[in-house]
């Protein structure tokens, strides 16, 4: 017990782990984050880091948290703080559990398991990508000629949202272009010298390896970001950074595009270190806040859910519609327009505010939906709540999602307000994503959708 603890408080980072002792015939179990639970039945004791797993095997069952070691054996289970060793009381819930939800750990689908999924996601992230690699990558950006972001769909628009971040972070400006138009506009102007950042979640997007390949071959530098490490982008990059978000198993990507903005991030923050832009105490703290914010999202998913269910009820009998924002968060208005797109097949389209009332206006009227994600610029916020009364005067179904506080938000009638926790300016795309998702979810189960597997889609598009 006493060793558990000790080796509790040294190591870091997003992990668990079980402890066999032959000579008490007992297991020692530590988490430092992740949920792990304990089913416990009359002629058996199992820890596992799913409670569904533990369906058929125990009658009752036991939530281990943070800083809780669980020693196991015959005699039961007994459960103490890690950083005190005092003894802690569990109380053991009878396990109920439908057994038609199994599969999917007990959501109805997997993508709502993944969005559930999103504050873990961001901690392993974290966890998993080591200072040295995040170094390397600082190097090639600041040594890079020229620097291309290439990605499909969701990936190309976390790679928007990457350009914002590489642009006032590290003072560098990187063309961002699908990865099926780089090899016929963009090929003939890489070189030696130039970096090609390519991402791809299963790292094994057709265009996206084709356009390596080319790019290789001219001499160019990759760097590659993709959540499977085996893959063919993982192989053909001089660098890659694991998104390590955990598998995903619904088309309609999720975790994966939360852990590639934070990859992103972390290495548009780590150049601002290494160019002085900011201190590596500033460094650290910014990282440290990410963290913060991720731990206090895990009790927060819930209420962003319910004004999201609320939100998709609102929107169901609209015909089309737009999802509204500006500046670091315009590209989460693409990717959400996507998602609605995917999960629930309803048309949606990604509007930047600043040309709303340049043309697009005039579809704006009754049974047209109106997302609008406030902007964490303040010029660009300023300009968009106009925009949202203007949407609503025209009885268009408008939804506003922002940060909890935002009084501008309060004093609009007649609106469905979704909120998260405020949030620093750059982690501002990953909070405002989640909001997004739900609503896509939501609405896609409303209108009875195939959400984890939309028609003609499939998670890896390798031709």
């Amino acid at each position: 017990l006493r060793a558990v603890s000790k080796v509790s408080r040294i190591l870091e980072g997003f992990y668990t782990f079980a402890v066999l002792d032959a000579e008490s015939r007992s297991i020692a179990v530590y988490t430092s984050l992740q949920p792990i639970y304990i089913g416990v039945s009359r002629d058996l004791v199992i820890v596992s880091s799913s409670r569904y797993a533990l369906y058929g095997y125990t009658d009752r069952v036991s939530e281990l948290r943070a800083d809780e070691i669980a020693i196991l054996s015959s005699e039961g289970v007994e459960v103490y703080r890690a950083s005190d060793l005092k003894p802690v009381d569990k109380v053991f819930e009878d396990l109920k559990i439908d057994p038609s939800y199994i599969l999917k750990d007990g959501y109805p689908h997997h993508m709502l398991r993944e969005i559930y999924e999103i504050p873990y996601s961001i901690l392993r992230t974290l966890s998993a990508v080591q200072e040295k690699y995040l170094s390397f990558a600082s190097r090639l950006l600041q040594g890079a000629k020229d620097i291309y972001v290439i990605a499909d769909g969701t990936s190309l628009h976390a790679g928007f949202v990457g350009s914002y971040y590489l642009s006032e972070l590290a003072h560098v400006s990187p063309i961002v272009v699908s990865a099926a138009e780089f090899p016929l506009y963009y090929v003939e102007n890489v070189g030696p010298g130039s970096l090609v950042i390519a991402i791809s979640q299963s790292g094994e997007t057709g265009d996206v390896i084709r356009s390596v390949y080319e790019a290789k071959l001219r001499g160019a530098t990759i760097l590659g970001i993709t959540n499977y490490v085996g893959s063919r982008l993982a192989n053909l990059s001089n660098l890659y950074l694991p998104m390590a978000a955990g598998p995903e198993l619904a088309v309609p990507a999720t975790k994966t595009f939360v852990s590639t903005l934070v990859l992103l991030y972390l290495a548009a923050l780590r150049v601002a270190r290494d160019i002085g832009k900011i201190t590596a105490s500033e460094y650290r703290e910014k990282v440290l806040r990410l963290k913060s914010y991720a731990l206090g999202l895990r009790g927060y998913m819930p209420r962003i859910d319910r004004t999201a269910s609320e939100a998709a009820k609102n929107i169901a009998t609209c015909r089309s519609g737009y999802v509204v924002s500006r500046g670091i968060t315009y590209p989460i208005a693409m990717e959400g327009a996507l998602k609605l797109k995917e999960a629930a097949y309803v048309h949606a389209e990604g509007m930047e505010a600043g040309e709303f009332k340049h043309g697009p206006i005039v579809l704006v009227e009754k049974g047209f939906f109106t997302i609008f994600i406030v902007p964490v610029e303040r010029m660009s916020a300023e300009a968009t709540y106009p925009l949202i009364r203007m949407a609503r005067e025209k009885e268009a179904t408008v939804v506003a999602i922002g940060f909890e506080g935002d009084e501008n938000l309060k004093s609009i009638e007649a609106i469905t307000t979704i909120t998260v926790p405020p949030a620093d300016r750059h982690v501002a795309p990953i909070a405002l994503t989640i909001p997004i998702q739900f609503v896509a979810y939501r609405l896609g189960e409303l209108l009875k959708r195939p959400i984890d597997s939309p028609r003609y889609l499939t998670k890896a598009v390798i031709q």
